[in-house]
């Protein structure tokens, strides 16, 4: 994961100074489930009233919308050598609360999706709102070479299971670590055990 440790971003997510709704602005309202805004210049006014500045105008400014969950964005900064890092996070036009996550997931329909469903509703947690890779498939069978074989992201009722990777920004190196992750009721992570772990060099 780009520089932020895993429980540090699970901390951020959860961890933002509630500011109430109300006042000028797209998608504000008196409450939960109020927020309209869908556009990345909505977000941008919503992201400058919460943080009390102007809305950011310049490319080095990042916006990830979900596409999983609706009304939460991630915000943060280009850095050249990491690309996008993330922290500032929202959620129905507000700063996230402890909450968010686990209501952004009830929203999305954990409590009546079946395992296969649930599986993607945790892909996307860890892609859209931890900003954490999931590998898919092994590229150019790079685990076989290494002496791993490749699993595709499982969820037994209980644990989480994937493989995720971390470019280590301009390196030629790439870091590939399968995590477990303890799965609560709500859908939402635990904490993750690490399971394996190696890494790549690119050779031109």
């Amino acid at each position: 994961m780009r520089r932020i440790s895993v429980l540090l971003v699970l901390a951020a997510c959860g961890g933002g100074t509630k500011t109430g709704g109300g006042g000028d602005g797209p998608g504000t309202g008196d409450g939960p489930g109020t927020c309209t805004a869908s556009t990345e210049d909505e977000f941008r006014e919503i992201y400058g009233k919460l943080k009390r500045v102007e809305p950011p105008t310049g490319e080095e400014f990042c916006i990830s919308i979900s596409a999983t969950f609706q009304g939460w964005v991630n915000f943060g900064w280009f850095a050249h050598d990491a690309g996008c890092i993330f922290d500032t996070y929202v959620y129905q036009c507000e700063l996230t609360t402890p909450d968010a996550p686990a209501r952004a997931m009830a929203a999305a329909g954990w409590a009546d999706a079946d395992p296969a469903r649930r599986t993607e509703l945790l892909v996307a947690y860890l892609s859209e709102i931890l900003d954490m890779h999931v590998v898919t498939a092994d590229p150019n069978g790079e685990f076989g070479k290494y002496g791993h074989t490749f699993t595709p992201a499982s969820y037994d009722g209980s644990w989480f299971t994937y493989w995720t990777n971390d470019a280590g920004g301009m390196s030629p190196e790439v870091t590939y670590t399968q995590l477990k992750w303890d799965v609560n009721a709500d859908g939402t992570l635990g904490l993750p055990e690490e399971q394996a772990k190696f890494t790549t060099v690119y050779e031109p």
